[in-house]
């Protein structure tokens, strides 16, 4: 179950680790002095308007647009391709592994109170074996589950 944690953990890591170091604003959006909705504006970045990703914090992005740097929201950020993902948002790129949120026809994510893994996070992350041991009193075996699921009417998919 450990190695289970371990693997859960690296891939999380990696698509964190291989964003696109810069994108394109797709809506007008405020360029904020801080990472927060409140924060000062220093300027109103039009649509289209390249950027260069220094850092991610929250659902936030600290860009540098031209000569001014600030924070931008993650929905208003297409990042530049990187391998995968092309044409998605920023949420949509950094959370398509996790699959959360409303998933739309286009495969795009609809989300909320977005919480990031920033490079320090992930740096000082441990394991917590006791919160691990204790999901363990949840695992059932194969076999119970496939009782359950035939009780149930459930069948696998192919």
């Amino acid at each position: 179950m450990r190695l289970r944690l371990s693997l859960l953990v690296l891939l999380i890591a990696l698509p964190l680790a291989g964003l696109a170091d810069s994108g394109t604003v797709i809506r007008p959006a405020p360029l904020q002095s801080e990472p927060f909705s409140d924060a000062g504006t220093l300027a109103e970045l039009p649509r289209g308007a390249a950027v260069r990703l220094l850092e991610r914090q929250g659902g936030w992005y600290q860009v540098k647009a031209g000569t001014l740097s600030g924070w931008l929201r993650l929905a208003s950020v297409k990042l530049d391709e990187h391998g995968s993902g092309a044409g998605e948002s920023g949420i949509g790129q950094s959370l398509r592994f996790a699959q959360t949120g409303r998933s739309g026809a286009r495969n795009t994510q609809a989300t909320t109170g977005i919480r990031g893994l920033d490079k320090k996070a992930l740096a000082e992350a441990a394991p917590n074996h006791a919160a691990l041991d204790q999901l363990e009193q949840y695992a059932v075996s194969g076999s119970d589950a496939a009782a359950h699921a035939r009780r149930h009417g459930l069948r696998p998919e192919s």
